[in-house]
């Protein structure tokens, strides 16, 4: 095995190129690939793969995320369809398991809407519609926001005590 010296200008020109390297490849020159084309010795620089370059995968830890249970507040309808379509709905299970996974996010009322259906592959997509057709209505979405807002607690002081109050204590 024959190691290679470099002089001082081979090692500039080498920490040159090493300084612009690319991601995944460090362009340092192979041991033993020299072409003399001149007195002055070259070396060729080749690209140094890892092991693993074909299969890079980042691996992040997320928190486990749960469907909070749906109790029939139009409000929060929104949320729940969300997180339901996209964890469960949209995803490769038996529609029997998305049945289980349906029944067990509902309480209250909703719970009693799907409770005469059984836990079949079949009923899932009844279970399903029932509610979209119940909770997916924009006209009651509205007309709850709206009765939300009218329904809000009045202002016992005016309006100017509780500003100086604010700004005081800010």
């Amino acid at each position: 095995m024959t190691v290679k010296k470099f002089d001082q200008e081979e090692i500039v020109e080498i920490m040159t190129v090493s300084s612009t390297s690319k991601v995944g490849h460090t362009d340092v020159p192979a041991i033993g690939t020299t072409h003399s084309s001149k007195e002055s010795a070259t070396t060729t620089r080749q690209p140094m793969q890892s092991q693993h370059s074909a299969s890079i995968a980042i691996c992040i830890s997320l928190p486990k995320v749960t469907i909070l249970k749906f109790d029939g507040d139009y409000l929060t309808w929104g949320q729940f369809n969300d997180l339901f379509t996209e964890m469960i709905h949209k995803q490769q299970l038996p529609n029997a398991q998305k049945m289980w996974y349906l029944k067990g996010s509902l309480s209250g009322e909703e719970k009693g809407l799907v409770r005469h259906l059984s836990i079949t592959n079949e009923n899932y997509q009844a279970a399903w519609n029932l509610l979209q057709e119940r909770y997916h209505n924009k006209r009651i979405i509205v007309a709850t926001i709206i009765q939300r807002i009218l329904s809000q607690p009045t202002i016992s002081t005016t309006p100017s005590e509780d500003i100086r109050r604010n700004k005081n204590t800010t």
